[in-house]
């Protein structure tokens, strides 16, 4: 790709400039020779959600299958980022790996031309599609190998480039556990109640698109917590121009996707929070006070601890048109095993000798104190000190 190319991504919004991640163009040369610090991208990758420095989930994933970023074909990108997009904006949790692993598998793509570039390619598993939002995307993706450039490769990193086709390894198509399966399945009924108050596929690319976020972006908050117009995840404080989201989203999905938003709910933010659930716990406290000089003792304070438990109510209805416009795991860890936590639906993985070990489905909660004080004394029957 031209720097005249690559100007124009940054006009748009999906790359940022040259001196904040240091891109180079590639024009005239006919195979990659990246720096040792740089990695190979590719146009398409960023209309399609991508950025760096990357995100920790992101990275995880490619680490889990021992691929390069330039193994993945476009709307293998768009998958990931569809994904992130959803559990993060419609279903009020952290791109949840497990989840993602039920739903998905890498396979290598095979016939003639097969190259290095879009070697493997994520696709949802069979027997999956009732179960997950409709994303039929564009199948013919003509001239999208030869628009490369190079862009630095940040810390935490990607995977470096080395020109080699990947290896296939069993996490390819490995399903969760037994127990990681329950929160899973707790999960496949709440995407189907997602979908039945409107949220579609298009709509959950369209909301990204409109923020202008890149779900595969290292950002400072997930898109529940998404502010609005001067939101820092943003990649451009500007509004995209007028017909530039039905554009972009006709560029992706097959062309008789219909790209209607009309129904699609509001995605989880600041100002809409997730479901609320309230839980009081209350703890009797008690705290005596001896004296040496009294035949009783003082019960100095009495009373309770309250621990307030909230999550904020669902949101309902508006489109994104109506608006305008795992922690990560070394290389070995496939062959060494994986740990699993789980915090606020977020599965981190890292890399850690044993069996993985899958935690539950959390949700974010503020927790606020109270402590209601009675004062008293107790009578004692007999001299505490002399006893």
């Amino acid at each position: 790709m031209t720097e005249e190319a690559l100007q124009a991504m940054v006009r748009d919004g999906v790359l940022p400039e040259k001196n904040v991640v240091g891109w180079r163009a590639a024009a005239g040369e006919a195979f990659p020779t990246p720096d040792t610090e740089e990695i190979v991208v590719f146009e398409s990758f960023f209309y399609r959600g991508f950025g760096v420095p990357s995100s920790e989930f992101f990275r995880g994933l490619l680490r889990y299958y021992g691929i390069e970023i330039i193994h993945l074909n476009p709307n293998s990108i768009l998958h990931i980022s569809a994904f992130v997009e959803l559990c993060e904006a419609f279903l009020g949790i952290r791109p949840h790996f497990n989840l993602f692993r039920a739903l998905f598998l890498l396979k290598p793509t095979r016939g003639e031309g097969a190259g290095l570039a879009g070697s493997a390619g994520i696709q949802l598993r069979s027997g999956r599609a009732s179960t997950y939002i409709s994303l039929r995307l564009k199948t013919s993706l003509k001239g999208w190998h030869p628009r490369w450039f190079y862009i630095t490769n940040p810390a935490p990193p990607l995977p470096p480039h080395r020109g080699l086709r990947p290896l296939i390894r069993e996490s390819w198509a490995a399903l969760p556990t037994p127990g990681g399966m329950k929160q899973v399945e707790e999960l496949f009924t709440y995407i189907q109640r997602r979908k039945g108050e409107g949220v579609t596929g298009v709509g959950v690319v369209a909301n990204f698109i409109n923020h202008r976020v890149q779900p595969l972006k290292e950002r400072a908050h997930p898109s529940f917590e998404f502010s609005g117009p001067d939101d820092p995840t943003r990649e451009s404080g500007a509004l995209l121009p007028e017909g530039a989201l039905r554009e972009r989203l006709r560029a992706l999905f097959a062309s008789d996707v219909a790209l209607t938003l009309e129904n699609c709910p509001f995605p989880f933010s600041l100002s809409r929070p997730v479901d609320e659930v309230c839980v009081f716990v209350v703890i009797s406290l008690s705290i005596f006070v001896v004296s040496p000089e009294r035949s009783h003792c003082d019960c100095f304070c009495s009373g309770s601890l309250g621990i307030l438990l909230l999550q904020p109510p669902c949101p309902r209805g508006g489109s994104p048109l109506a608006r305008g416009s795992a922690k990560e795991e070394g290389e070995g860890a496939g062959r060494r095993g994986v740990k699993e936590e789980a915090y606020a639906g977020e599965v981190h993985r890292r890399s850690e000798g044993g069996k993985a070990q899958e935690g539950a489905v959390g949700r974010r909660v503020r927790v606020s104190f109270a402590i209601a004080p009675r004062f008293s004394a107790c009578e004692s029957s007999s001299d505490p000190v002399s006893s």
